[in-house]
């Protein structure tokens, strides 16, 4: 696996009593098959113990949301508290690698009256891209309408090839 990481996280004291959202963007396409998928799927499920513990060390309201895409966009797992999740193994689908819907998706979200509804604070959320390769569509315009996002402009972003 290579690693690109986004290094803007905010410190921890920042963020104590904080809304904190965490989402996960997996291709699930069929170049994903076998060995891939299962690599997602045991480190979403090593993941999210680890989310337990830093939601639980750190005083934060953490919720995950999980969305596989192909040529469509589906959230597996809609936005929910770290302690409630039941994760279920991805699978993969029929369909190509399409960026652009996932980054439409996204960018659906990405707001004050989706995900990022909350009373108190917030801190910007953290995404997390997985996939094994370079787009098959022109997501230019969808990408280029996510980066006016605040939420995903102030975003920390990674992005994780298999």
């Amino acid at each position: 696996m290579i690693f690109f990481v986004d290094k803007r996280l905010e410190p921890l004291d920042l963020i104590r009593s904080k809304l904190l959202v965490v989402l996960f963007l997996v291709d699930c396409s069929r170049s994903m098959e076998g060995e891939r998928i299962m690599a997602v799927n045991a480190a979403l499920a090593e993941i999210k113990f680890m989310l337990q513990d830093l939601k639980n060390d750190n005083g934060l309201d953490l919720k995950i949301a999980i969305m596989s895409f192909t040529s469509s966009a589906k959230w597996e797992v809609q936005l929910t508290d770290i302690d409630e999740v039941s994760l279920e193994n991805l699978k993969t689908r029929p369909g190509l690698t399409e960026y652009g819907n996932a980054f439409h998706e996204l960018n659906k979200v990405l707001s004050e009256e989706r995900f990022m509804k909350h009373t108190g604070k917030i801190a910007h959320p953290s995404i997390v891209f997985l996939t094994d390769g370079g787009p098959t569509d022109k997501y230019d315009s969808d990408l280029e309408e996510l980066l006016k996002n605040q939420w995903f402009a102030g975003a920390s972003r990674e992005v994780i090839l298999l």
